[in-house]
């Protein structure tokens, strides 16, 4: 795993081919890092991390983009 830094925050590469949702399973797609309440820090495709985000299992301001980023 890559690791890159913008002026602010850290942004981890996977190659597609080693990603893997830590949650559904589904690889080689992007993925999202996810602070979850119970599991600590995911590696999560779009589709999971939205479920977590509706289901309030998201530690809240752990994840995303800060101002800078947007």
């Amino acid at each position: 795993m890559k690791k890159s830094k913008t002026s602010c925050c850290d942004v981890r590469i996977v190659p597609e081919e080693e990603s893997k949702c830590a949650i559904c399973n589904k690889s080689g797609i992007s993925l999202l890092e996810a602070n979850h309440k119970e599991l600590g820090y995911l590696m999560v495709c779009q589709e999971c991390w939205k479920k977590l985000s509706e289901q309030n299992m998201l530690v809240s301001g752990s994840s995303g983009s800060c101002g800078c980023c947007s």
